[in-house]
């Protein structure tokens, strides 16, 4: 058992991060399957009713509204989790009415500046100024929810945030596809995902079942901000990374909207398993702040995470990259074809920006958000750097070559930043990898050699094989681990995925 420090009644908290831990992960990965079987089928229903045009600009209207989403959040519900103590209802109230202060004056901008954004886009078409403020209604509805989806994720309560992100997805899918068959176009998207984020606020609430009481404090509200700001200026600069596709994806030549909404496409399915990253980051942020000062069991878990989340996304990813030439046209359609090269290398960067994510976790749960914020800055700088020529010159794979590059960067500064703390796996990681590469490489050469559908199930087939088998000769540790995870429900006080 961990005990944080007492609260104001003098009791102290016991906190079994361990078997929560475990159960959290558990709880997310359950979601995850599903979510990403919600994904994979909207995905390519979506993708043959709609054009990459209709991709390309809903892009760039998500874009906006995203960044003033994390603005108004302003990071104070992400301090309530990392604190050491139970959150006081001064620290609830001060924490939810900030945001309200924050969000109304957000809003009112997006409303007022619509046409000097499409002023930037004018080929976005002529719904695009309404379709902007729409989406901006998801601001204030995802404000709403912040604090109580704090409260659920710092007590490790994902079950039912889990079970509320799976019914979000089917209302996201379930709409703009009905909308998609109608022949809404962009709107079909628009309108799904005010519904969807409307859905998660009532939830989220309704699940929580308490009222943030009515209560601003100045000392508190400082110190909220103190680490908030640096938090979350962190997120919008790793949010920036990807924000390159809608800014500068015209620059891969013809349509404007049809290049981002290709290069969008082949980084959205390129990081199909990047969702290992979140797992790991909302559990492992509550769980690391728990177990400050205890620098053993950090080394561990960190280590074990590491190489666990690389032989989960290898499994994952490699085999996309090889099988991508044949899988793109036969599942999503040939106009999705110029979008593989970016597909595939954007595949290959994920394998990096997997434990980047586990690191960060790690540097904001020891409370160095300055720290978190300059490795964020790092990547983002050098994925705008690197987006703009690396497409001019090689089209839609330059945007690819520019994750990779950012990818890279981002884990060695990282994997820098915490081996004071926890030394990187690098051997261990590195192993995983290149027995799920010698897996691939099969999987290609059925692909290739069979082709079509069957060729496509073979390869499949064909990976999860040998990529197991050798694993389970080469890795064995870590498949037990994952096994572990499972089916174990270990002793109070043991770390999460520890053996």
């Amino acid at each position: 058992m961990i005990e944080v420090e007492e609260l104001p009644t003098g009791d102290p908290v016991p906190i079994d991060v361990g078997q929560r831990g475990r159960d959290a992960i558990v709880q997310l990965l359950l979601r995850t399957i599903v979510m990403r079987g919600v994904t994979i089928v909207g995905t390519v229903v979506l993708a043959r009713l709609l054009l990459p045009s209709d991709f390309g600009v809903f892009a760039v209207i998500l874009l906006f509204s995203q960044v003033l989403v994390m603005v108004g959040e302003a990071g104070m519900a992400a301090g309530l989790v990392q604190q050491h103590h139970e959150p006081t209802p001064s620290e609830l109230g001060t924490a939810w009415v900030s945001q309200q202060f924050i969000w109304v004056p957000g809003l009112a901008i997006v409303w007022l500046l619509t046409p000097v954004i499409h002023s930037f886009y004018p080929t976005l078409g002529p719904d695009f100024e309404w379709q902007l403020r729409v989406t901006a209604l998801i601001i204030p509805l995802i404000i709403l929810r912040s604090v109580p989806a704090a409260m659920l994720s710092r007590d490790l309560r994902f079950r039912a945030l889990a079970t509320i992100e799976v019914i979000q997805h089917f209302t996201f899918y379930g709409t703009s596809i009905g909308l998609a068959i109608s022949g809404a176009g962009v709107w079909s998207f628009v309108i799904a995902v005010v519904g969807q984020t409307a859905v998660g606020a009532v939830l989220v609430n309704l699940r929580w079942g308490r009222r943030p009481p009515l209560h601003f404090d100045r000392g508190i509200a400082r110190r909220q901000l103190g680490f908030g700001a640096a938090y979350q200026a962190s997120n919008i600069i790793a949010s920036s990374r990807d924000a390159v596709v809608p800014v500068f994806g015209a620059l891969a030549g013809g349509d404007p909207a049809t290049a981002i909404g290709r290069i969008g496409f082949g980084f959205d399915i390129g990081q199909a398993a990047a969702t290992v990253d979140d797992i790991l980051a909302r559990v492992t942020f509550p769980a690391f702040s728990r177990l400050q000062g205890d620098a053993r069991r950090i080394a561990k878990v960190a280590s074990d995470l590491v190489v666990v989340g690389g032989l989960v996304v290898a499994g994952v990813q490699v085999w996309l990259i090889a099988s991508a030439p044949y899988l793109v046209p036969e599942v999503f359609g040939a106009k999705w074809i110029p979008a593989v090269p970016a597909m595939q290398l954007v595949c290959l960067g994920t394998l990096a920006t997997v434990p980047t994510g586990l690191l960060r976790s790690l540097v904001l749960g020891q409370r160095r958000s300055r720290a978190a914020l300059g490795l964020a800055l790092a990547s983002t700088v050098t994925m705008v750097v690197l987006f703009p020529p690396l497409v001019v010159l090689f089209g839609i794979a330059g945007g690819g070559l520019a994750f990779v590059g950012s990818a890279l960067l981002a884990l060695a500064v990282s994997a820098r930043a915490v081996r004071a703390v926890a030394p990187f796996p690098w051997f261990e990681l590195g192993r995983v990898y290149v027995l799920a590469a010698l897996a691939g490489v099969a999987a290609w050469l059925v692909a290739a050699t069979l082709g079509g559908r069957v060729g496509l199930i073979a390869s499949g087939l064909v990976f999860v094989a040998l990529d197991a088998a050798l694993a389970w000769l080469f890795a064995r540790r870590y498949v037990e681990l994952i096994l572990s995870l499972i089916r174990r429900r270990g002793a109070s006080g043991t770390a999460p995925v520890s053996p």
